[in-house]
């Protein structure tokens, strides 16, 4: 399924894909952090904008990745040794980026992909 999401993508595309595919949405606040990763911003744009995977709505809401093709990438890089990307510091980027920009619902969902969650039900830490 992962070869079918990823298809024909250059190999340094990849890395930065996968990122894409742990976030909330596909809007541009969201991906900013992940463009600049080895200068393949145009690609993914470009994917965002062309590929069946991405889903686009009526134009109210951000596109989204496919479910299938989010589940199949997510499962990729949480597999222990999933190079070179790793869960945790994708997610971590992630979240440093939502955080500067505001976006507390975004830092609280990765923050809860790292499993970093308030038991007392106060919130994420």
């Amino acid at each position: 399924m992962l070869e079918s999401v990823l298809g024909d993508l250059p190999d340094r595309v990849r890395p930065a894909l996968v990122r894409m595919a742990i976030t909330r949405s596909l809007s541009d606040v969201s991906i900013a952090p992940i463009l600049s990763i080895g200068r393949v911003g145009k690609q993914l744009l470009e994917f965002r904008e062309r590929d069946m995977w991405v889903t686009h709505r009526d134009g109210t809401e951000p596109p989204t990745l496919h479910p299938l093709a989010r589940r199949a990438i997510a499962h990729h890089l949480a597999r222990l040794g999933a190079d070179p990307v790793t869960w945790d510091d994708a997610h971590d980027q992630l979240r440093r980026a939502a955080q500067e920009c505001g976006d507390v619902t975004t830092a609280r969902y990765h923050q809860l992909a790292l499993g970093q969650v308030d038991r007392r039900g106060a919130g994420v830490q």
